[in-house]
């Protein structure tokens, strides 16, 4: 009797299943039905014929008229499976990985790269902190779109992986990682693992500072996309001036690989020494680094992984340095 509204409404039903025959119950295979538009006060007396307009001569003239019919059949719907297993099965992360919750720090490029990777492969919880803006310079090579411009990058980019996996349910942080840590109040331990973006020092000195019981994992890029410095570590022990140092001497050799190479002007977007990247080249490395931090976490791995971009769209591991192999 509540669907007493003048509109048709469809009813659900769920039918368990296993993967394989005889198996432990896995999920449940949904398929959906038309329910035919029930009488009500609006509906034209002839409808009734003898019945009183109220809810018992309702429920007496809809079971003659469409209950009690042999002839009348059901309107299935066209019904698919939408769970988030289904929907990346054909590309998806391990599912330890796909359990995780996963903080970005930078939603620039790289990071929202790598964002919209991991969650069109599956990862359902993600973050995002930035407190930038996006200019119609960032557009070269950013995943937002003209339609962005203006817009905070970090909830603009909340709503394009809403829309890119349905299962989605992480949040946009239009501040800095210091206001982040400074104003949330939930523990930052909530997070499994923290993925910076930015190639800033301070943010990483920061990150290196905090008592994190999770894995923190920093990503940057050198000139022109030539090559990209993935590190990763736990928590508890994180030691981002090993890193810094350890890159060092890659980012002098970045300066004079290209000292003959004019940096563009600062024009449209904002200006950094990272400006000069294609796209294509800068997707090329972050797909290969998603690749590094599936393994190395699902491995339980520290490393520091340099890759480098060579001829005809390929990438090789220049240095590859896993810590826990130096305990």
């Amino acid at each position: 009797n509540n669907l007493r509204d003048q509109n048709s409404h469809v009813m659900m039903l769920g039918f368990p299943v296993s993967e394989r025959i005889g198996g432990r119950i896995s999920e449940m295979d949904w398929q959906s039905l038309e329910l035919p538009v029930l009488s009500d006060y609006k509906t034209p007396n002839r409808f009734f014929k003898g019945f009183r307009k109220d809810i018992k001569g309702f429920e007496m003239a809809d079971m003659r008229k469409f209950f009690l019919k042999e002839k009348i059949s059901l309107e299935w719907l066209n019904t698919k499976n939408w769970s988030p297993d289904n929907l990346v099965s054909r590309g998806n992360l391990s599912k330890d990985i796909k359990k995780m919750k996963f903080l970005f720090v930078g939603a620039g490029a790289l990071g929202s790269m790598l964002s919209e990777t991991l969650v069109r492969s599956g990862i359902i919880q993600l973050d995002i902190v930035d407190s930038d803006i996006l200019e119609m310079g960032n557009l070269t090579r950013h995943s937002l779109t003209a339609t962005d411009i203006g817009e905070y990058k970090a909830t603009s980019m909340e709503k394009k992986l809403t829309e890119s996996f349905i299962h989605y349910r992480g949040k946009g942080f239009n501040m800095t990682i210091e206001e982040f840590f400074e104003k949330q109040d939930f523990d930052m331990n909530e997070y499994d693992v923290i993925i910076e973006t930015t190639g800033n020092d301070k943010v990483l000195d920061l990150i290196a500072s905090k008592k994190l019981n999770l894995i923190v994992i920093s990503t940057s890029l050198g000139l022109y996309a030539k090559r990209m410095y993935i590190n990763i570590q736990h928590g508890s022990k994180v030691a981002l001036t090993k890193f810094k140092e350890s890159i060092s001497e890659w980012i002098e050799k970045d300066r004079e690989e290209f000292s003959h190479m004019e940096y563009p002007r600062d024009g449209l977007g904002c200006w950094h020494p990272l400006f000069p990247a294609r796209i294509d080249h800068l997707s090329l490395l972050a797909s290969s680094s998603v690749s590094i931090i599936e393994s190395d976490i699902s491995k339980s791995k520290e490393s520091l992984t340099i890759i480098e971009r060579g001829e005809l769209g390929t990438v090789s591991i220049l240095k590859r340095k896993e810590f826990a192999d130096e305990n």
